[in-house]
């Protein structure tokens, strides 16, 4: 019953968007140094286009975005 009521309220592109970014994590950690450039980065990501494209079922244009969200936060 916990399950299932947890289930309700995750988005369904969770996966997707989890899988996506933890093929992404170490190519992060190795271009922003600091922790909060990190966080910055993830926090900026899961609340915007990415999660967007994620939730429409757009993985390849999902993954995009990271990579072009990446360069613009190390200015």
């Amino acid at each position: 019953m916990l399950r299932e009521k947890l289930e309700a309220l995750l988005p369904a592109s969770l996966g997707t968007m989890a899988q996506l970014a933890g093929g992404f994590r170490t190519r992060v950690k190795q271009q922003l140094s600091s922790i909060g450039a990190r966080r910055r980065f993830w926090e900026k990501s899961l609340n915007g286009r990415f999660a967007t494209l994620a939730a429409n079922e757009q993985p390849q244009q999902a993954q995009q975005q990271l990579e072009q969200d990446l360069p613009r936060l190390r200015r």
